[in-house]
């Protein structure tokens, strides 16, 4: 079982906001772990796949499409 301090190191390292002396203590962890190691590793993979799609950019009318949908008179007094 992965320790959540070392999930939560990983994910700052993915994020590249680990510190120096957090990434020795993952690193070591990692060395020592398999099973983290593998899950980093999987972890730092999904990342690049997420990075390799681009972005969607809404249509200039989807805002006034959803105010346009809604049903004001739902929320008037009665």
């Amino acid at each position: 079982m992965i320790q959540p301090e070392y999930i939560e190191l990983m994910n700052k390292d993915i994020d590249k906001i680990i510190s120096a002396s957090e990434k020795k203590k993952l690193d070591k962890y990692l060395k020592e772990n398999e099973e983290a190691k593998i899950l980093h590793k999987e972890l730092l993979r999904t990342e690049e796949l997420l990075d390799t799609i681009p972005e969607n950019v809404a249509s200039e009318n989807l805002k006034k499409r959803i105010l346009n949908s809604i049903d004001y008179n739902m929320y008037q007094p009665k």
